[in-house]
């Protein structure tokens, strides 16, 4: 199911403003939590490849931008729709810090997301995740 909804743009897009609606109803509901805890949202690759990903992340609200990350996580894309050099489009990474948004990377190492790409947006990477596991495999082949 989550593949066929990465690769439909029209459910992708819809999936994240129903996630909107869902934050700004539990910080209604609890305002004391927040912004001391945040909620992650992944966004893979692909993910990056629709416009209108941008557009809806831009028409989130102030709360939900305070209270939500953006994660982008180590899958390869499935199909590039616009053309860049490096191995990910770093222009919606810094588009994505810059409508507001903290962006996270999950997997350092693994996948696109190599310690190269990601030094390529460091400036706009609020937190990097490792994979215990990743690590110790690759130490033992070593």
């Amino acid at each position: 199911m989550y593949e066929s909804l990465i690769n439909d743009k029209t459910l992708h897009c819809e999936y994240l403003k129903h996630l909107f609606d869902l934050i700004e109803q539990i910080i209604k509901l609890h305002p004391m939590k927040f912004p001391f805890n945040k909620f992650s949202f992944n966004i893979d690759q692909q993910g990056l490849e629709y416009f209108e990903i941008l557009e809806i992340l831009g028409l989130a609200s102030k709360k939900v931008k305070e209270n939500l990350r953006i994660e982008i996580i180590e899958n390869a894309l499935a199909q590039r729709k616009f053309s860049y050099f490096v191995g990910f489009n770093t222009d919606d990474i810094k588009e994505i810090y810059n409508i507001g948004f903290e962006v996270a990377f999950d997997y350092l190492g693994v996948g696109n997301n190599s310690l190269g790409n990601i030094l390529k947006i460091k400036d706009y990477v609020y937190r990097i995740k490792g994979s215990r596991v990743h690590f110790e495999e690759t130490m033992r082949e070593s």
